[in-house]
């Protein structure tokens, strides 16, 4: 197979590790540090192996369209994991004719009818650039549609319902879902203002920005993308990403 490590720039010596075991199990490997991923890159191989943490597996995320990614964590003793299927110290290059494809729902936005470059994995947050001052827009679900002010909006996938969703107050629901759910940051409330779309389910959640510097952000990375007033934000469902995963591999999900 043609395969290519994306590695944490810190990890040159397990990376030296890895890819010295897929060759001489005859495997075609090239190393690229996570910052010069691309999707030109990824599309002409037949896997990619994440090997870092979570943020070095969303990132690499953001590039694959139909390539599978295995994530493997080179120190889980630092690294919390949670999108990576096995340990490096657990890895062998026989296992890899014992994995499966698990297809994890991605969220898809556009801004004014243009559809952006990246899909998010976990979330996608819509706020005030300034994100202590209080964030002002029109949300809309189905035919209902209503004026807020908020500490932001969170759209998320079953992926990101246990991170930033779930301490905003959502409930984590399962990683495999094909379901977006969304939960409105610190809602105010006031004599005229009663907001009532403060969390739920959807298949497309609409927000018009009534602010001069709104910002949408995919999966925290970034500066995010500016949104002038008036702007309109489509959120929904979206092709999936393709995770291997190991029967007998610690499944964290």
């Amino acid at each position: 197979m043609k395969i290519i490590i994306s590695y944490l720039e810190t990890e040159s010596s397990p990376v030296s590790c890895l890819a010295a075991m897929l060759k001489n199990a005859g495997h075609l490997v090239k190393c690229i540090p996570r910052v010069k991923a691309s999707k030109s890159l990824f599309k002409h191989s037949d896997m990619v192996i994440s090997l870092g943490g979570d943020g070095t597996f969303l990132r690499n995320s953001r590039y694959l369209e139909d390539t599978p990614i295995l994530g493997i964590n080179p120190n889980p003793k630092e690294k919390e994991g949670f999108f990576t299927a096995i340990d490096l110290a657990d890895f062998s290059p026989e296992k890899l004719q014992k994995f499966k494809i698990l297809e994890l729902p991605r969220l898809s936005c556009k801004i004014n009818g243009k559809l952006q470059q990246h899909l998010a994995v976990n979330e996608i947050y819509f706020g005030k650039r300034k994100s202590w001052h209080v964030a002002e827009y029109e949300l809309a679900l189905g035919k209902r549609q209503e004026f807020q002010r908020s500490s932001g909006v969170i759209v998320t996938t079953g992926a990101g319902s246990t991170a930033w969703y779930h301490s905003a107050g959502g409930k984590p629901f399962s990683i495999l879902q094909r379901n977006v759910k969304f939960v409105v940051r610190e809602p105010y409330r006031g004599r005229i203002n009663h907001p009532s779309l403060t969390s739920g389910s959807l298949g497309k959640l609409r927000i018009i920005s009534k602010m001069d510097d709104g910002i949408l952000v995919v999966d925290s990375f970034g500066g995010g993308v500016s949104l002038p007033y008036n702007s309109e934000i489509t959120i929904q469902i979206s092709k999936p990403l393709r995770v291997m995963s190991f029967k007998a591999a610690r499944i964290r999900w």
